[in-house]
């Protein structure tokens, strides 16, 4: 038999090539269906398999530990139903999109559990257009939906700051240039990301003795604020009140440093 492996209408071609997929998986081994089902109840992880008409079909045991339904009751309402309101639209464009044929790789949203609470939850999936069907694996996201709440109202609080926010990594090179700073010194961001924070910053107020976060923290030596030059974007120093810190991430003893300040003498 010969066939064009590249030509995507070959029957022939497309055999083959199923066949090669199932030995990559399965080693040249032929298994029921049975033992196929056994492994995808030990899963901790939520799998599932969704027609396109909205309701879950096969659901593994994960689902009912997680969440506290029993499968009837998951495959008795549309799935919409136990995802929590905020989440809805997203939810649904998601779906909408992945029927395309996009990959889901990661996507997070809420689902209800029988008790009333929501629990976050961290999505991969693909879909089958020809047999109108997704198919997920499903896990809690707790941690990564704290962290990136953390993250967000971190960066809530900067954006409404009254006073420049400037942050440097170890090599003295600015990561981050936030609150006021473009209000009070002229900069936008993309002015000073990935900047040598010395080019903005003197220990001293006519800019003669250049200088970046770390040796600052290091002239500051506890005190709260510290009186430096800082140079605006019509390039004229002026005088500058800095409270500034070193951080690190808990591995290395420092890996930067963040500074909020304002004009002042």
């Amino acid at each position: 038999m010969t066939y064009d492996p590249s030509d995507p209408d070959d029957d022939a071609a497309r055999a083959v090539q199923a066949r090669l997929r199932r030995e990559n998986l399965e080693g040249g081994q032929e298994y029921d269906a049975d033992e196929l089902r056994t492994l995808v109840e030990l899963s901790t992880d939520m799998i599932a398999i969704t027609g396109f008409d909205g309701h879950f079909g096969l659901l593994n045991g994960a689902w009912v530990t997680t969440l506290g339904w029993t499968r009837a009751e998951l495959r008795g309402a549309p799935f919409i139903d136990f995802v929590h309101p905020d989440d809805r639209e997203k939810t649904t464009s998601t779906a909408t999109r992945i029927q395309g044929g996009v990959q889901l790789l990661a996507f997070q949203n809420r689902y209800r559990c029988k008790d009333g609470s929501y629990r976050p939850m961290s999505w991969k999936a693909i879909v089958s257009a020809e047999r109108q069907r997704y198919y997920s694996v499903t896990r809690v996201a707790t941690d990564a939906l704290a962290a990136q709440e953390r993250l967000n109202v971190v960066e809530a609080l900067c954006e409404h700051s009254r006073e420049a926010i400037l942050v440097q990594s170890a090599a003295g090179v600015i990561t981050d240039w936030t609150g006021a700073g473009e209000r009070l010194f002229g900069h936008r961001a993309g002015d000073l990301v990935g900047e040598p924070t010395s080019g903005f910053l003197s220990s001293t107020v006519d800019g003669s003795d250049a200088i970046d976060l770390l040796g600052l923290a290091r002239l500051a030596a506890g005190a709260d604020r510290v009186s430096a030059g800082f140079r605006r974007a019509d390039g004229a120093w002026i005088p500058v009140r800095i409270a500034v810190s070193a951080y690190g991430d808990g591995a290395t003893a420092v890996t930067g440093a963040v500074a909020t300040f304002s004009p002042g003498p």
